[in-house]
């Protein structure tokens, strides 16, 4: 409930955050466009089947309404070191984020 309360907010109050990280959530994406505009993390389990869906629905509302999304997937066994290349990677792309 966490994440979908943040992703709302973010999306009717676009001012509230400096940026967000959602994990494992998702919203009625025709509410979420506004957030082509703003810099997040979006991240979602393949096997939560509402949240990654619901990421997987998003990704081209946000692309049509212009935002720049990268996409990744990363594995959950990576060493601390790989993480922290892999996120050192795409924050120097300066897009959206989407995994």
């Amino acid at each position: 409930m966490g994440c979908m309360t943040v992703m709302l907010l973010a999306a009717e109050h676009p001012d509230l955050f400096t940026a967000e990280m959602f994990v494992d959530g998702q919203w009625d994406v025709n509410k979420l466009a506004s957030l082509a505009g703003q810099k997040f993390f979006y991240f979602a389990a393949e096997g939560d089947d509402k949240a990654y869906a619901g990421q997987t629905d998003l990704l081209p509302v946000l692309q049509k309404d212009g935002a720049k999304v990268s996409t990744a997937t990363w594995d959950a066994t990576w060493s601390a070191d790989q993480f922290t290349s892999a996120v050192k990677s795409e924050l120097a792309k300066e897009t959206v984020f989407i995994s």
